[in-house]
């Protein structure tokens, strides 16, 4: 059983173009063709402190030694070059590609960018919004 296409459509009978409405109506679609949605369990418990894994006092044998994988460079000139790569030509046609994940039409910079007001890098490694846009 599947969503015939073109059934999540909006009140005037169009395609989406926010994700949030989307959702929502095409979560109803399922409910109205019988599919069972199974909502996220409640916590059991308080969530467990984060802590870096090297300052963690276990290991978990299953995932092995960790270390960076060259396929996915972070860091804060990793995050510099995205954004140029982006800036140079992709920033140009973002309204029309940024919603076909098939073609490579937004920044790939992290999707929750520090709201840092200085020029720091967070977490994550990526640039701060005050460094892409200051």
């Amino acid at each position: 059983m599947r969503i015939a296409a073109g059934r999540v459509l909006t009140g005037s009978g169009e395609m989406f173009k926010v994700f949030t409405p989307f959702s929502r109506a095409w979560l109803k679609a399922l409910d109205e063709e019988g599919f069972v949605i199974h909502r996220a369990p409640t916590a059991r418990g308080e969530p467990l402190p984060w802590q870096p894994l090297a300052e963690r006092g276990w290991v978990d044998e299953a995932l092995g030694e960790l270390t960076a994988d060259p396929r996915w460079p972070v860091g804060e000139a990793e995050a510099r070059r995205r954004l140029n790569d982006f800036l140079e030509q992709a920033v140009l046609d973002y309204g029309e590609t940024r919603d076909f994940p098939a073609i490579a039409g937004t920044s790939v910079l992290s999707p929750r960018p520090s709201p840092a007001l200085s020029g720091s890098t967070n977490l994550s490694g990526a640039s701060s919004i005050a460094t892409c846009w200051c």
